[in-house]
């Protein structure tokens, strides 16, 4: 095949075309990603929280054995806010341990009325009693939606070295 002037030319307008689309549709989406990465690091460093609230979500890194085999050390969790009367018993459930403010990942084995206020009774998957404390419906952080697999460790990994 010659290459003419007129066949290049068209190549070339073809190929521009095709990158001008290909901006046009990626811009959004670099430009969500910027804003939630300036989100996420305003949270975590100027405000000092452990997790981020987007639109009612929240990812946390699974740091200990005690919800093996479904929940593993590395593993990234989802959780989502959920209403007092849509956690029931079998849920996953994320919630602060008392007032060391520690996060945990359990789940509800059984649901108590007292007094007016629900508590739950909690145990991790892979320990052999229940905790013993009961945890207020206040301190529920939500219950886990969706988990991927090890990507945890990575993201730990990054983070750490800023």
């Amino acid at each position: 095949m010659i290459y003419t002037n007129d066949i290049i030319k068209k190549q070339y307008a073809k190929r521009k075309k095709i990158s001008n689309i290909i901006r046009i549709i990626t811009f959004p989406f670099i430009l969500l990603f910027v804003l939630l990465a300036v989100y996420i690091g305003f949270s975590k460093f100027v405000k000092k929280e452990n997790s981020v609230n987007i639109l009612g979500y929240r990812l946390y890194i699974v740091s200990t054995g005690s919800m093996q085999p479904n929940y593993n050390v590395g593993d990234l969790i989802l959780i989502k806010e959920t209403p007092q009367g849509y956690i029931n018993k079998n849920d996953v459930i994320t919630f602060s341990v008392g007032n060391t403010g520690e996060t945990v990942t359990h789940r509800v084995v059984d649901i108590i009325e007292e007094d007016g206020k629900t508590y739950y009774k909690t145990k991790g998957d892979n320990n052999q009693s229940e905790d013993t404390d009961l945890i207020e419906f206040s301190n529920v952080k939500g219950k886990i939606v969706y988990k991927i697999n090890n990507i945890g460790m990575v993201i730990a990994n990054v983070t750490n070295g800023f």
